[in-house]
């Protein structure tokens, strides 16, 4: 059987989503940071810099790169066995049985349908703020069997972040016929055959042009947090200094508190963050510690100060919240501004709350930026093609087939009555086109459909085209 029929995935990458668990072997691709990584190998960030600005490039200059150009799909590689294992099931089973003195044909009326399925799921995943829609183009891995008689062919798949897929419909509709002998019982099958695969490895190509653009300041790659781990401090990158005590100094820490975050100071091990909200005498705020926190980290050159109300200011928990820097008794405190615009540090087991203060200031703003028409004309094919590994599953039907088992006696012929020729199943009519003569009067044939039973031997198998 030979079903030809293109099957459309559709490969749309989303490349902007949250991370899930991941095989080991898995990768976490940062297409924006891996484009600065090549652009940096093929000695292109140099030269970028200078042509814009007429300068060398400094060293203590970082980049990040935006890209806002088109992704194309360039082909995906399923990884399939040379064999695909088949299995047969018995979509209906009929037993015919003339209860004649001659032979007599009947026709079987045959309608079957069943799910072909595909499955890719991603295991490498992709990060960026753009979202995309990729079609990408692969060899069918169904009819690689000797058992099978389909071939393969070119289709389309479109995969979504975590992956894609598709199901078709194969059906069968046939009305085949089949001479019974006098006074004998045959037991007919129609078996689809199908392939299976499970977790089979793919890998997808896929090929960016287009604009990027490229921003060069001392803290474009701006600042993350880290969480703590084990007494010493993150190395790569360092964590932010901001203030100290006596020679002591300050790194910022957040701490995650009922629904949100504050912020403070660590000189490794814990953080100390301070309060508003609880007093205990007078106007004396406790502070608070805890050893459960994050690093900010980054470039040390990169941190600038302003104003509480500059509107470039660093967003230190995707909601707004200001990191500020106040003094207090010869000390440089970091902390965060409150709801009624004070700055809340830490001193001495006490919180330090005042109005003077100034905030830090957004890194990745500013700087110079440099427009890139099409990274293909910048980076070599190699250089803008990237690969996203997952692993492919699915079921499809390969071929159907009509068997036929030997002829046995009929039996339970006093059951078969003239009327159940007017009465029997739809699935069966009463045929005297083939026969030499016509059957005598009160004649007696039947078909009826029964529960499947074990698979009958192929020797004798009609192969049934499938009806579309």
């Amino acid at each position: 059987m030979k079903n030809s029929r293109p099957h459309r995935l559709a490969l749309a990458i989303a490349l902007a989503f949250p991370l899930a668990a991941l095989p080991a072997m898995a990768d976490r691709i940062d297409l924006n940071a891996e484009l600065v990584k090549r652009l940096a190998r093929a000695g292109k960030l140099a030269a970028l810099y200078k042509a814009k600005t007429g300068r060398d490039l400094p060293a203590t200059l970082g980049v990040t790169a935006i890209f806002q150009g088109q992704v194309g799909g360039r082909g995906l590689v399923i990884s399939a066995p040379g064999v695909i294992p088949t299995s047969p099931l018995v979509m209906q089973q009929d037993e015919v049985v003339n209860c004649n003195s001659e032979p007599t044909v009947q026709s079987l009326q045959i309608d079957s349908s069943v799910t072909n399925s595909t499955n890719f799921q991603n295991t490498d995943q992709l990060q960026t703020s753009q979202e995309y829609t990729v079609s990408v183009g692969y060899t069918s891995p169904w009819g690689a069997s000797a058992s099978a008689s389909t071939t393969q062919g070119r289709t389309q798949v479109a995969m979504h972040s975590t992956g894609g897929g598709d199901s078709t419909t194969t059906s069968w509709k046939y009305a085949p016929q089949i001479t019974v002998g006098a006074n004998k019982a045959v037991t007919t099958q129609f078996v689809v055959t199908q392939q299976k695969l499970d977790n089979i490895p793919y890998t997808a190509n896929f090929v960016l042009t287009g604009p990027v653009q490229l921003v060069f300041s001392a803290g474009a790659e701006g600042y993350q947090w880290v969480e703590r781990r084990g007494a010493a401090l993150p190395s790569s990158p360092s964590p932010l200094k901001l203030g100290n005590e006596g020679n002591t100094p300050n790194y910022v820490c957040r701490v995650k508190v009922d629904d949100g975050y504050v912020l403070g100071k660590t000189q490794g091990g814990t953080c100390y963050y301070g309060q508003n909200a609880q007093r205990l005498l007078g106007s004396m705020y406790p502070g608070s510690r805890t050893e459960t926190f994050e690093y900010l980290v980054g470039r040390q050159e990169a941190i600038a100060l302003g104003e509480p109300l500059a509107g470039n200011t660093f967003d230190a928990d995707g909601k707004g919240l200001q990191l500020c820097v106040q003094q207090w008794r010869g000390t440089t405190l970091p902390g965060y501004v409150a709801k009624d615009g004070t700055c809340v540090s830490e001193l001495d087991r006490a919180s330090v709350i005042q109005r003077a203060y100034k905030v830090v200031l957004d890194p990745r703003v500013g700087g110079v930026q440099v427009d890139v028409p099409d990274i293909s004309r910048v980076l070599s094919e190699a250089d803008t093609t990237f690969n996203l590994r997952g692993l492919f599953s699915g079921v499809y039907a390969v071929k159907g087939n009509l068997r036929i088992g030997s002829a046995m006696p009929a039996t339970d012929c006093e059951l078969v009555a003239p009327a159940a020729m007017a009465s029997k199943a739809t699935s069966a009519s009463f045929s005297t086109s083939a026969l030499a003569g016509k059957p005598k009067a009160g004649a007696r044939a039947m078909v009826k459909r029964v529960k499947a039973g074990a698979l009958l031997p192929e020797a004798q198998a009609l192969e049934v085209p499938p009806s579309h």
